[in-house]
C-alpha cells in the first residue's frame, strides 16, 4: 500500500467535540471526518461529493503526534448578525477550548491513486483549491509534505503487543486493548469516523447551482486513544501496517 505522509500544524486548532453545545470543546486530534474535509479542500472537493470520496473502503488516516499536547480557553464575543451587521443589539460571549501549537504527523493512503497524485502534488507546491483550516475558518493550516513510502500489512497474535506511533481505534484492537505504562499519559475520546450524506437529497450534478445535502448522519464512531506526548502505544492488534521509515500505525 502506497502511503502519503504529511506534517500540519498551526498557532491553535479546534476540532469540535460532537456533544458539546454552549462550551465548545475540541478533541486533542483531528478526527477522520476533519482530515476528509481538510483534503476535500486541498483538491477543490465539494461538500455535496468529496463525503463519498473520503468513505472508509477508499480513504485510510492515521494520525501521530510529534509534540506535546495542550489547550488553552479563549473566550469569544459571539454576535446576532440576522438583521445585518448595523443593527447587532445582542452580544455572547463564549469560551472555546484549543489545542495550542499542535503539530501533527498525518499518514493516509487512497483507493484512487489519481487523487492521491494529486493531493501529493497540490502540499508540495502549496497549491491549495481552497486553504486548509485547523477545525474553525480562522485557524490557519501549515501543511508540510514529508514524502511517500510503502506500508506493509503485518499480523500480530494475542500474545503480541505492537508498538503503534499512532492514535489507535480501540474497535480494532483485541479484546486486551492496550497495555498501560503508568510513566506516560493517555486520553481517549468518541470520535465520530464516517459522515455520508443522505443518498435520496444528493444533487443532480448536471443542474446548476449545486446544493449541499442538508441531511448528513455520522455513519460509525469509536473510541480513540493516544499518548498526549506522542509516545508509542502498545497495543494488542491482529492487523496493522509497517511504514519503511517511520514505524507502525493503525489506521482510525
Amino acid at each position: 500500500m502506497k502511503i502519503i505522509i504529511f506534517d500540519i500544524s498551526g498557532e491553535y486548532a479546534h476540532f469540535r467535540k460532537f456533544n458539546t453545545t454552549s462550551s465548545p470543546l475540541t478533541y486533542m486530534i483531528p478526527t477522520r471526518t476533519a482530515l476528509s474535509g481538510l483534503l476535500g479542500a486541498v483538491s477543490g472537493l465539494g461538500r455535496e461529493e468529496y463525503y463519498q470520496i473520503f468513505m472508509r473502503e477508499k480513504a485510510f488516516f492515521a494520525v501521530q503526534i510529534l509534540s506535546p499536547l495542550k489547550k488553552q480557553g479563549i473566550s469569544f464575543n459571539l454576535i446576532n448578525t440576522k438583521e445585518g451587521m448595523n443593527r447587532i443589539k445582542s452580544r455572547t460571549q463564549v469560551k472555546f477550548e484549543f489545542v495550542k501549537d499542535p503539530l501533527y504527523r498525518i499518514f493516509f493512503s487512497h483507493a484512487d491513486n489519481d487523487l492521491a497524485d494529486e493531493i501529493v502534488r497540490r502540499i508540495s507546491d502549496r497549491d491549495y483549491k481552497f486553504y486548509p483550516y485547523l477545525g474553525l475558518a480562522q485557524l490557519a493550516a501549515d501543511l508540510s509534505l514529508k514524502g511517500e513510502s510503502e506500508a506493509v500489512k503485518k499480523t500480530a497474535g494475542e500474545d503480541t503487543t505492537v508498538d503503534i506511533i499512532t492514535a489507535v481505534n480501540l474497535k480494532k484492537c483485541l479484546p486486551a486493548g492496550i497495555r498501560i505504562d503508568p510513566r506516560l499519559r493517555y486520553s481517549s475520546a468518541v470520535m465520530p469516523l464516517e459522515i455520508l450524506p443522505d443518498l435520496n437529497e444528493l444533487p443532480d450534478l448536471r443542474k446548476k447551482p449545486v446544493k449541499i445535502p442538508k441531511d448528513r448522519f455520522t455513519n460509525d464512531f469509536a473510541e480513540i486513544i493516544h499518548e498526549t506526548s506522542g509516545m508509542p502505544i502498545q497495543a494488542w492488534l491482529p492487523e496493522y501496517y509497517e511504514v519503511e521509515g517511520y514505524g507502525n500505525i493503525s489506521f482510525l
